[in-house]
Parts: structure tokens; C-alpha cells; sequence
């Protein structure tokens, strides 16, 4: 194994070269669009965590929706 890197860690340097690009192609999408996105990186990263508890607990966060997010979020700033 390759000293600083754990299975199933990826390519880093490349992720991050990944979501640079699709912020930059993303400037024109619609808030929709780049939450949906979000999600899609957040479900992609919960596939990586071992314990099923802490899983679960992060797809369930993953599926919010744009509203519900929003709702929450004007809740918090009272």
C-alpha cells in the first residue's frame, strides 16, 4: 500500500480537479441543478463509510430536499 493513502481513498488531488470543473461548467445551472448535484457527491461519499449507522445516517441527510434544506436553513437564522 502507498504510504498516506487507505483503500478505498481515491485519487484526492483528482477529486478535487473534478469538482473544480464542475463548478466552473455549473456557473449557468439553476440552484436546483447544483443542490442536485451536491446530493449526488454527498450519496457518492456515503458509499465510503464503513459503519452502516453512520451510512444511513448520511444517505438520509443526502436526500433533503432543495425546500426542506431551505426551510431548515431560515429556521436556524431566527
Amino acid at each position: 500500500m502507498v504510504q498516506g493513502r487507505t483503500r478505498g481513498d481515491g485519487a484526492p488531488g483528482l477529486r478535487l480537479v473534478a469538482a473544480g470543473l464542475a463548478g466552473i461548467l455549473c456557473m449557468a445551472c439553476t440552484p436546483q441543478q447544483r443542490y442536485a448535484g451536491g446530493q449526488s457527491y454527498q450519496r457518492h461519499a456515503c458509499q465510503n463509510i464503513p459503519d452502516e449507522v453512520d451510512r444511513t445516517r448520511c444517505l438520509e441527510a443526502a436526500g433533503t430536499t432543495l425546500e426542506e434544506y431551505q426551510r431548515n436553513k431560515e429556521a436556524v437564522g431566527r
